[in-house]
């Protein structure tokens, strides 16, 4: 592995995990997922990163997270190599409401038919 350094001209291997995030380099991709990082972070909410293997998640996380004041952010690493696509689908018709649910509400609607109520007092 040190010839392939030495033929290349390298002072350590381009793609070594313990790699300083201030040593890469600045692409187009890195700097448009870290514009939306920091929109999340902006407004508030949640973000899935994906992509194939090799294209630079890991050092955009990295990176972002060197970028973050830690006084205000604890970021934490939690790997989940279990997760596949179907974890992420979300159902398009709602779950059906328990009966107790419905029940009440046709209760609370006033039937079309019955006298418009008279509000205020009698004399």
């Amino acid at each position: 592995m040190k010839d392939l350094l030495a033929w290349f001209g390298l002072k350590s291997f381009p793609f070594d995990k313990n790699l300083k995030t201030q040593e890469t380099l600045d692409t187009e991709s890195l700097k448009e997922c870290t514009a939306r990082l920091d929109y999340i972070k902006r407004r508030g909410g949640i973000l899935l990163l994906t992509g194939d293997p090799g294209v630079g998640k890991t050092l955009a996380l990295r990176r972002y997270v060197d970028s973050l004041n830690e006084n205000l952010f604890k970021p934490c690493y939690t790997p989940l190599s279990t997760l596949s696509r179907a974890d992420f689908v979300i159902p398009l018709e709602p779950p059906p409401r328990p009966a107790a649910q419905t029940l009440q509400k046709r209760r609370l609607r006033p039937d079309p038919k019955s006298p418009p109520r008279i509000q205020g007092k009698l004399r």
